[in-house]
């Protein structure tokens, strides 16, 4: 998975409030400062992951995912941010937030639902470890509470936001932010607001101006596309699946609508086959479970399915080109 350097303005406008310049923040998570002015390129989501950590921990503001959300422009989310606030109603906008998300990244889609009286946006935050996911989960609530009240008004308190951990010890916090709305240990995080928000329109629309930033963003989520292989896209679905189940080539073609023979003659077309795909895809979850301070090369052995450590060393060198503990001692 990845993500637009632009979706690091206002992590890095949060931490530059806090007295931490830009240029300490990347060195600290081992990124170059070229990387914020190369407008197009990407962020792996372990490259986020690290910048997400150096800035709780350079900032010294265990709130941190809270502020950055809370204090946020609209338009530090780049073309994606303008485009959504210039909507004509709040439906509009998170239907426009949808369709160009691939513009900031290749996420997982929120599951969105209305029953009734209520909405419901669930999101998920895979390939972080349980810091990244609570600062992302910080960030993503207070984030889209705040997009909510420029259609609503400034008043606007949700029926209820969800979050999948426990409550920290800054809870008061998510009370001030969220006007005691917050509810700890759900089963998803996510936010829940009364449906009649979603025909609230914002004071200044202006269609001719979002006429023009929706044309500008879907040529940039074409560019996008067109530059995504589909070894890629299948690379990065594997790479979210049990270590120890990798799906079959059938289960992933029915998930992209097509035939296993059709992805199968894609892939060779891009040069290479679907077991490959798979040999890099398990490549990967394994340098992501090594990541981890809390995982062993034994337990991560185990994790992905080998009946032993010498078997999983000799697999990840093929994979790699290195060791298991060269691995983990470089990261």
């Amino acid at each position: 998975m990845s993500l637009s350097i632009q979706i690091l303005r206002p992590l890095i406008e949060a931490t530059e409030r806090r007295g931490v310049s830009r240029f300490q923040l990347l060195k600290a998570a081992g990124l170059a400062p070229a990387t914020l002015i190369e407008g197009g390129s990407r962020l792996s989501n372990t490259e986020y992951n690290r910048l997400l950590l150096s800035a709780l921990e350079l900032s010294r503001d265990d709130a941190l995912g809270l502020h950055i959300g809370e204090q946020s422009r609209s338009s530090a989310f780049g073309l994606l941010g303008h485009l959504s606030v210039h909507a004509g109603t709040l439906r509009q906008g998170l239907e426009t937030v949808i369709r160009y998300k691939g513009i900031l990244s290749d996420f997982p889609m929120p599951k969105i639902s209305e029953r009734g009286k209520t909405f419901l946006i669930q999101y998920s935050f895979p390939g972080f470890d349980s810091t990244g996911v609570k600062l992302s989960a910080e960030l993503a609530m207070s984030a889209l509470l705040r997009f909510f009240r420029i259609f609503v008004g400034p008043n606007a308190r949700p029926n209820r936001v969800f979050f999948a951990y426990e409550p920290p010890p800054y809870r008061q916090e998510y009370e001030r932010v969220f006007e005691g709305t917050a509810r700890f240990e759900h089963e998803f995080t996510g936010i829940e607001f009364e449906s009649t928000w979603l025909d609230c329109s914002q004071l200044f629309e202006n269609p001719e101006l979002y006429s023009v930033l929706q044309r500008q963003a879907e040529k940039m989520l074409g560019r996008i596309t067109r530059e995504s292989k589909l070894a890629d896209i299948v690379l990065k679905k594997l790479a979210l699946a049990d270590p120890s189940k990798i799906p079959l080539m059938q289960e992933i073609a029915r998930h992209f609508g097509m035939s296993a023979r059709s992805l199968q003659r894609r892939l060779v077309a891009e040069g290479v086959g679907y077991k490959e795909v798979v040999e890099q895809a398990r490549g990967e979850i394994a340098k992501r479970i090594l990541e981890s301070p809390y995982m062993s090369i034994k337990e991560t052995a185990y994790a992905m399915g080998f009946t032993s450590p010498a078997a999983f060393h000799r697999a990840f060198k093929r994979w790699t080109g290195m060791t298991p503990k060269q691995y983990k001692s470089s990261y």
